[in-house]
């Protein structure tokens, strides 16, 4: 059996509207591109498994309004951003459609420091029905935790940790989130 795990990271997508929106056309196609070498007639086509992982901050909730000034998100001004980002980027959710369509692909999302809204179970249940039209599609899981550990050798952390505007107060010592 083969695994194949395609890592990519902070594509920020947002409303389509800031000044800020990280994801364009340009970016689509690329996005289009990666996905295509793991379906069946690409070049990656003939594994068993290929997960791809979102390395953090594939949606940036900080660019996209309503901003709150205090910097606390809540569940309904997550879902309020997260149906403009949606409405934004048709075609990247069709993508990931068409990726979890095939047999033995699946998408995996890491929490990062523009997207911690991933942590909110209605915003996942919302972006996987925005994939798969499905509330619980098992193809569509979430790592809330710091880092990522599909295999006993691979590490994959989105980084934010580090950074000194934000390395403390989302995760404990051991990597997971805090409320």
């Amino acid at each position: 059996m083969s695994n194949i795990l395609l890592v990519v990271s902070d594509l920020h997508l947002a409303d389509g509207q800031s000044i800020l929106e990280g994801f364009s056309d340009t970016q689509q196609a690329a996005f289009e591109g990666l996905v295509a070498a793991a379906l069946a007639t690409g070049p990656l086509g003939r594994a068993d498994n290929v997960e791809l992982i979102i390395n953090g901050d594939c949606f940036d909730f900080l660019a996209t309004p309503p901003y709150q000034p205090e910097g606390i998100s809540d569940i309904s001004t997550a879902l309020a951003k997260l149906q403009k980002i949606v409405a934004a980027h048709g075609p990247f959710f069709e993508t990931l459609r068409h990726f979890t369509d095939t047999p033995g692909r699946h998408v995996t999302f890491i929490t990062g420091n523009h997207d911690i809204e991933l942590c909110f179970e209605e915003v996942q249940t919302q972006i996987r029905e925005a994939i798969s039209r499905a509330r619980d599609d098992g193809r569509i899981s979430f790592c809330p935790t710091r880092f990522y550990r599909p295999l006993p050798d691979v590490y994959i952390e989105h980084g934010n940790h580090y950074d000194f505007w934000n390395r403390t107060g989302l995760w404990d010592e051991q990597g997971q989130p805090l409320d």
